[in-house]
């Protein structure tokens, strides 16, 4: 191309700091503009009085204002030089590189002028220009997934990033990348009353509000530019619906349980409380509802029992009605936010499907009467006194080393018997080879010692009782509790373990358990039997062993 009279250039200047988490290094725009006039003295070019384009933005992705007002005045005519400390002030990303190249390709753009060169509209320099671009862009990208590497390395181990939750404080302690959050000894308690407060269900989020600023006195934690101003409204809704309180947090779609060093204010149940109760659109939309017993019940000739949830709220003015789907009141018109004292109601009923899909009449079946029904159940058939289930406990060890003493004479008697078995079929091989007995002979007598050592193995196998055993004496001291005030979680896990089910003909419930915990049951009914002044649930076994365990012992420990 022509010779460039450097003189006659119309030069703006482009200068860009990233932000504090990006390029660190990258010197601040006042020590830009410095190189850019030391560059013009240098270069011998005059900057354009009014075109310095100064911006703190990252170049990651396209968007930035100031470039793009600069595009513009180059595309205008405005100017066709550029003065940069270097070429990666102008892009990290595909598109802004290329709209570079793009109008020095249509000779809009002449020179660019930075600290270690002059890039000028030939094939050599935009080709160099080009892979400055394509590098810075690189090194964009790797960051990137450093970035996100690091977050998830970070997640996995329970640590949220960033600024810790009111509540909560980041612990400067350890490297950084590494540090964890610590409790907030001013505002934990008062974060944790806030939510236990709205879970009573009589109180709206802008009520709550006006509590925490006027009662509580609330403030946000100072940091370096903000905090130690009254929590704002929107900082309460924050609070109620973020999950962390409850012990997880979620990150790029991906969920993680925080560090088990760190407290949970609430458990997940109440957590999901909390959203009904704040309505319908700060609920998780992929959220099923899942009720204590389902999965747990079925109909008697073995349909599927699924459960009805009814939400609801009592407004100021009087009026109940289903909220998850309204904003407001339909009776008095005001916003479910702005009621003073809603009174909020949760009930789940069961009912057959099969039947209800079929036209035919379902009853419904409230969940309090089932946890009831199960609570009076545990209490009759399921309860052991503290020092009965020791008892217990010990006794079942006592029989498992007992059975154990019985194994090891019964590995020796294995042994035996395999030797013995293997040197009978060796006499009748001999036998068979040396033409005593026929090849019909062989084959019965082969097959009827197959399966005496068979039957002789089975008889010696032993059940692996010892650990189920142990598991449904631990489980009779919490069901009953677990079943009056345990999380839906709690319950189901419960039911689980204990293998039992319920079954609903739509006039009474009944229960099927699992043959472990049936024996259990069968076995101190028949200990009531043979004594009737035996009460499990209030008996305390002692070494004295009174008349009356003296008399049911020998019933109990089988069972």
């Amino acid at each position: 191309m022509d010779e460039i009279n450097f003189g006659e250039l119309k030069v703006g200047a482009y200068l860009r700091k990233s932000s504090d988490s990006e390029d660190k290094q990258v010197q601040s725009i006042e020590t830009q503009e410095r190189e850019v006039q030391t560059m013009s003295e240098r270069f011998r070019f005059h900057l354009k009085n009014g075109y310095i384009y100064a911006e703190t933005k990252s170049a990651f992705s396209p968007g930035r204002e100031r470039f793009g007002q600069l595009l513009d005045d180059i595309e205008s005519g405005k100017i066709n030089a550029l003065a940069v400390v270097n070429a990666n002030r102008l892009a990290r990303n595909s598109m802004d590189g290329a709209r570079i190249v793009d109008l020095m390709d249509r000779k809009k753009l002449l020179a660019i002028f930075t600290l270690s060169k002059i890039s000028l509209n030939n094939a050599n320099d935009k080709m160099m220009l080009g892979l400055e671009f394509l590098m810075s862009k690189k090194d964009s990208d790797d960051k990137s997934v450093f970035v996100k590497n690091g977050l998830k390395t970070k997640a996995l181990k329970g640590l949220p990033s960033g600024v810790a939750f009111i509540g909560f404080l980041n612990d400067f302690t350890n490297e950084k990348g590494n540090r964890k959050w610590k409790i907030d000894s001013e505002r934990y308690p008062l974060v944790q009353a806030l939510l236990k407060r709205f879970l009573q269900g009589d109180i709206s989020a802008s009520r709550l509000h006006r509590y925490a600023i006027k009662e509580l006195k609330m403030t946000t934690p100072m940091h370096k530019r903000i905090g130690g101003a009254l929590i704002s409204r929107s900082r309460m809704y924050e609070i109620l619906k973020d999950p962390i309180y409850a012990g997880f947090f979620s990150q790029g779609g991906v969920r993680y349980p925080l560090d088990t060093s760190m407290p949970r204010m609430i458990t997940e149940d109440e957590h999901h409380r909390i959203l009904q109760l704040l309505g319908a659109r700060h609920m998780p939309k992929t959220k099923k509802y899942l009720a204590a017993y389902t999965g747990f019940i079925r109909s008697a000739d073995g349909g599927f029992i699924g459960q009805d949830p009814k939400l609801q709220l009592i407004c100021d003015c009087g009026k109940k009605f289903a909220y998850l789907h309204r904003e407001i009141c339909p009776t008095c018109g005001v916003q479910i936010s702005d009621m003073n004292s809603p009174k909020y109601l949760s009930y789940t009923y069961y009912y057959n499907v099969p039947r209800k899909k079929a036209g035919a009449k379902a009853r419904h079946l409230n969940e309090r009467k089932i946890d009831a029904y199960l609570a009076d159940y545990a209490r009759k058939n399921l309860t052991f006194s503290r020092n009965l289930a020791e008892w217990s406990k010990k006794h079942i060890h006592e029989l498992g080393d007992k059975e154990i003493q019985e194994k090891r004479s019964v590995a020796t008697r294995k042994v035996k018997i395999k030797k013995d078995f293997e040197a009978k079929k060796a006499r009748y091989r001999d036998m068979l080879a040396e033409g005593l007995i026929t090849s019909e002979e062989y084959r019965t007598d082969m097959e009827r010692l197959q399966q005496s050592f068979s039957s002789e193995n089975e008889r010696m196998a032993a059940g692996q009782w010892l650990e189920r055993a142990n598991e449904i004496v631990d489980l009779t001291e919490e069901f009953s509790e677990i079943i009056e005030s345990g999380t839906v979680e709690a319950k189901r896990k419960v039911l689980f373990r204990l293998g039992s089910n319920l079954i609903w003909d739509e006039k009474k419930l009944s229960i099927i358990n699992r043959k472990s915990v049936q024996a259990l049951i069968d076995g101190l009914n028949r200990a009531r039997r043979k004594n009737t002044k035996f009460e499990p649930g209030n008996y305390e076994a002692n070494k004295d062993e009174t008349e009356v365990f003296a008399s049911v012992r020998p019933i109990l420990l089988p069972e």
